[in-house]
């Protein structure tokens, strides 16, 4: 298997400058990750035009809570 995922930035960083990132998505690997290091946004189901909170935003507590 030699899968290829070509990655190109939208714009140069600045001053030619390199920074670390984080490729995250279905990229249909098995190393994919989804933001497992940061609080996930809050899910808000938006029906007959009134918005409800369904899932609350996590805390950073929430993220390392299965980590000890």
């Amino acid at each position: 298997y030699e899968g290829h995922h070509e990655i190109v930035p939208l714009s140069e960083p600045p001053t030619g400058e390199r920074f670390k990132v984080d490729v995250v998505g279905p990229i249909c690997e098995s190393g994919d990750f989804f933001c497992q290091d940061r609080p996930l946004p809050a899910e808000i189901l938006i029906e007959g035009g009134t918005a409800t909170v369904i899932r609350k935003r996590q805390t950073l507590e929430d993220v390392i809570a299965g980590e000890l």
